[in-house]
């Protein structure tokens, strides 16, 4: 029993054998050459005992029920435990708003541990209501705003249950505490694929990636997600937005040391790319522009900006000279 556990806790989870002596324990297998036995507790050993004798004997049972709880309070991450209990759950009638005050619990506890949310979810689902959901990630998120598991629930949620709104807000708000937080560029690249995503928002959005890339040119959260409003410009058929060359060649131009940032130079010649591929038939000129400054940013890269990937610059070097050697 840990410091933190009280004597109460400990007597929650464990077994009254007496209230077991019609069913006998089916003990884990051992590998008979083991290099280091995982050292159990009596209780623990009691407990998964009786679990894996009730799992095999199929019983549906109040006394299992509670017995599935001793189990996941020993180990939260043990899903047969969880999914055996979700059968429970269903075949005894619970009270399906109690045990999300539970999960709630061992979440708060346990917040990186991914059966426990599927739990969650499950419960959820079986309500149909999803009105705590909401506030009960963002709590979890300000402990942790990188947890991942929150963040895949959240999504779901959002999803699921079309809650969008104040969406945005919400991680416009997480963003402003760290811009460099790229769960939080990534959930609002989610909200935008799933809602509204015309013209305008997007022109929007792109000035929003302005606005931050000013205050730290070496975001990659930014420019990463910049490329996802660009691409999705494209696709819906409005055209590469010209504004966004525009920006990348003002800090280009500028002397400032700290303006020549490698994401920027990376975006710069994958702009270069896609334009010269378009004219490679039809404006030589132009081609060749966009090769010999691609050239150039290139060995930057290679030589000054990003050493320690140079090996991957000079390969799309080569790749350049591949596709555009005339111009080289």
């Amino acid at each position: 029993m840990s410091d933190s556990e009280s004597s109460d806790d400990y007597d929650s989870i464990a077994i009254d054998k007496n209230e077991w002596s019609d069913l006998n324990p089916i003990n884990q297998d051992h590998e008979t050459n083991e290099i280091c036995r995982i050292a159990y507790t009596e209780n623990f050993n009691d407990v998964f005992g009786y679990f894996r004798a009730v799992l095999k004997a199929n019983e549906i049972s109040e006394r299992a029920f509670d017995l599935t709880y001793k189990a996941v309070k020993l180990n939260p991450a043990n899903y047969t435990v969880w999914f055996y209990r979700r059968i429970l759950l269903k075949e005894l009638g619970k009270d399906l708003n109690h045990e999300l005050k539970l999960v709630t619990q061992i979440i708060d506890q346990n917040p990186k541990n991914y059966q426990v949310w599927q739990h969650r979810r499950n419960v959820v689902e079986l309500l149909q209501d999803p009105s705590k959901e909401l506030e009960f990630t963002e709590k979890i998120l300000q402990q942790d705003s990188k947890n991942y598991h929150a963040w895949q629930y959240r999504q779901w949620v959002n999803k699921n249950f079309a809650l969008w709104d104040q969406e945005l807000d919400f991680v416009s708000s997480l963003i402003t505490v760290d811009y460099k937080n790229n769960s939080a560029w990534n959930h609002r690249f989610f909200c935008l694929i799933n809602t509204d995503h015309s013209e305008s928002v997007l022109n929007r959005e792109v000035d929003y990636c302005f606005e931050k890339l000013n205050l730290n040119i070496n975001n990659e959260s930014v420019w990463n997600y910049l490329r996802g409003l660009v691409d999705l410009m494209v696709k819906e058929g409005w055209g590469y937005p010209e504004k966004v060359c525009h920006f990348c060649n003002l800090k280009l131009e500028s002397n400032k040391e700290d303006e020549l940032s490698p994401f920027l130079i990376s975006f710069k010649i994958d702009y270069n790319w896609t334009r010269a591929i378009e004219k490679k038939n039809s404006d030589a000129n132009a081609v060749k522009e966009f090769v010999q400054q691609s050239i150039q940013y290139l060995n930057l890269l290679a030589q000054k900006y990003d050493t320690i990937r140079a090996n991957y610059w000079k390969y799309l070097l080569s790749k350049w000279k591949q596709e555009f050697d005339q111009y080289f």
